[in-house]
């Protein structure tokens, strides 16, 4: 969930696991808007969705690391399917060749969206996106969102044919979305979000307060 009003928060508890999604502008001109997420473990976080989480951060900070001026939003989705695909067959929710999953878009089983938005005006920027039929290079100045996804059904009869179904049982039912919002430097790029705490340890100790 965001917002373009007042600061909200939306909880979802996925099986001991909440996505904490919250979104915030400020009233008036000139007002900066706030898009984060955060998987919350309702008490700590057992060896089994930290393998998730531990996956899902790697795939984070990497595609954080890659803004910069020229990056394009389409580039940085590149960059995290990659990663994710081969954390999934990592963690055993897919199987197979690893280019030929990605082509095959065999990870959209488990993350389905885009990886990420511009931010200015409204949470949902609605800035260009595209220059010429091609997507936009980021230039400084910009904050985009980064907000990779790794989302397990807890029901596998519902899975549609083509995918897999062989899915370990320890995984059914978690869901981890971490998303944080870059502002584009001439260098590089500033993670807005940065103490908005992301590792394990951290939001163990903010749940357990």
């Amino acid at each position: 969930m965001h917002t373009n009003k007042t600061m909200r928060l939306a909880v979802v508890t996925f099986l001991g696991i909440s996505l904490a999604a919250a979104g915030t502008a400020v009233a008036g001109r000139g007002s900066s808007p706030l898009a984060v997420q955060r998987a919350i473990a309702s008490g700590s976080v057992d060896a089994i969705q930290s393998e998730l989480e531990r996956a899902e951060h790697l795939v984070c900070v990497s595609c954080v690391d890659m803004v910069r001026p020229g990056v394009r939003l389409e580039d940085l989705k590149t960059h995290s399917i990659e990663l994710l695909t081969e954390g999934m067959v990592q963690l055993g929710l897919l199987k197979g060749d690893l280019q030929k999953l990605i082509n095959e878009k065999k990870y959209m089983q488990f993350y389905m969206h885009n990886l990420g938005h511009y931010l200015g005006i409204d949470v949902h920027d609605a800035g260009k996106y595209y220059f010429k039929g091609e997507y936009r290079p980021a230039e400084a100045g910009m904050v985009m969102t980064i907000e990779p996804g790794l989302y397990i059904s807890p029901d596998t009869s519902r899975i549609p044919e083509g995918f897999n179904k062989d899915i370990p049982a320890k995984y059914l039912g978690i869901g981890v979305r971490i998303e944080d919002d870059v502002l584009v430097t001439q260098n590089g790029a500033r993670v807005l979000t940065h103490k908005v705490p992301k590792e394990r340890e951290e939001i163990e100790s903010l749940m357990a307060k």
